[in-house]
Order: structure tokens, then sequence, then C-alpha cells
């Protein structure tokens, strides 16, 4: 298994095979920049209801849903394994995962899934009508897809 990380200003996603012991397993780690996706959800939703936080949250749970159906068992970490890849500045919702018996996992499919998925479920809650990217954008489009998204959504409280 190869690792796989995709990051820009907004998120970071990656699933990282390593070996513990005698055991294969795949780390899993991921973050959204809260403060970059504010404005999309300033104002407009309670607490819990935050379709950034719960949104990564969510996507851990598909992830752990994914990975039983293929016969590996995931944990729950409450540290990053993956710290190199964890920014420094603003401020990150991060979710962490070690993922045991993870031959069936492929790093990139379960990152491309992670991401397509964040990101239909932040243009969902929304309510803009900006199309969902069908395919998984290179880092650096995603950002700028995602900075539109946001001017979008400052215009349209402004108005």
């Amino acid at each position: 298994m190869k690792k796989f990380d995709y990051s820009n200003d907004f998120l970071y996603f990656a699933a990282l095979p390593e070996k513990r012991g005698d055991k294969d397993v795949l780390l899993y780690c991921s973050g959204m920049n809260i403060l970059k996706f504010f404005p999309l959800t300033k104002w407009r939703f309670g607490i819990g209801g935050n379709p950034i936080v719960s949104g990564i949250q969510r996507i851990k749970y598909e992830i752990c849903s994914l990975a039983i159906s293929k016969g590996a068992v995931p944990h729950e970490l409450n540290e990053s394994p993956c710290r190199s890849l964890v920014p420094k500045k603003d401020s990150w919702s991060s979710e962490f995962l070690l993922i045991e018996d993870a031959a069936g996992l492929v790093p990139e499919e379960l990152v491309t899934f992670a991401v397509t998925s964040l990101v239909d479920k932040i243009v969902t809650s929304s309510h803009l009508d900006y199309r969902v990217p069908e395919t998984l954008l290179p880092p650096y489009e995603l950002q700028a897809f995602l900075e539109t998204l946001c001017k979008a959504m400052e215009a349209s409280r402004s108005r």
C-alpha cells in the first residue's frame, strides 16, 4: 500500500499505511480549517449543527463503515499520528483513526471518497447554487472553488 495525502489551506486528509508489530495498519487523518470555512457557516447554525465540524465527524464514521464492510477494524485516536500534516496556524477541527486489517482499503480511494463527500456536504449546506465537482480536483483547484464559494456566501449576506 502506498500513502496518499491531500491538503490545501482549507483541509487536509491522509491515509498512511504502517506496520505495527506484525500487523499492517492504516492511519487516517483529516482536518478542516474552521476559520477558512467560517464565511459559509457564521450565524447560520446552532451548537453542534456546524456542517464543517459535524461534516468531518460524519466522514470519519463513513470511513469506519467502509472499513468494517471490507473486514477492517477502525479505532478512534485522540492524538494525531500525522503531526507533520497538521497545520500550525489557524483553528483546525481534526479527526484520526487507526484501521487494523486494512488490506482491502486503498489509501487514494479512501482519501478521494472523504474529500469529495465532505465537499458535497459543505456545498449542500451552503444553499448556494453551485455544482459540486464530480471528480477530485487538484488541491489548489479545490481551494479556489472553496474560496469562490465563501465569497459568494458573503455576497449573498450583504444583499
